[in-house]
């Protein structure tokens, strides 16, 4: 649950309770990407997703991750940097973790993370424990490249449609041909 203070997104608006007045600021809005600049996070709410996002830093960059808790697990979706941060980008973060966690796409720290717990447990000779956490890595990273075979599929569509479309504006208004 968000803190009572923490900054809102909702409807394509960031309000910040604790400004005074209280600030809106519209997403994507060169006042919203100056305010990223400054902020270190804020919560976000769509109709079928919510979650909070944090700016940590990286190797001295500063970046911003989405976190939401469900099921009593922890989620973690990387959103980039600040100049990254349009409310497109928000509104797929919410998408990804209304998926379930096992076709989520995978954020290569938490893959990092999952194979040094494997090889941990595979030092202590915990061998159950480590098939079944290969397992559930080995299944998340077949669905995985699933979804982005079907998004390279949809972009791929989506150029045809652009470019038969241009094809189709580029010849002249009347030709004489009969279609």
């Amino acid at each position: 649950m968000a803190r009572p203070n923490l900054p809102k997104i909702s409807a394509g608006t960031l309000r910040i309770p604790d400004a005074q007045p209280s600030a809106i600021i519209a997403l994507d809005s060169s006042a919203w990407f100056t305010w990223l600049d400054h902020a270190d996070r804020f919560a976000y709410t769509a109709e079928t997703a919510s979650f909070t996002a944090r700016k940590q830093s990286r190797r001295g960059n500063p970046y911003w991750y989405a976190y939401k808790r469900r099921a009593g697990t922890l989620r973690c979706i990387y959103l980039g940097r600040s100049a990254e941060l349009t409310g497109e980008r928000l509104c797929a973060a919410a998408g990804q973790f209304e998926l379930p966690a096992s076709v989520a796409p995978l954020d290569i720290a938490t893959v990092a993370q999952q194979l040094t717990t494997l090889r941990t447990l595979h030092l202590r000779g915990a061998g159950a424990e480590a098939v079944k956490l290969a397992d559930q890595l080995y299944q998340a990273l077949v669905a995985e490249r699933q979804w982005a075979t079907n998004e390279l599929a949809a972009i791929q569509r989506q150029t045809r449609i652009v470019e038969d479309h241009g094809r189709l504006h580029d010849r002249p208004a009347h030709s004489g041909e009969v279609f």
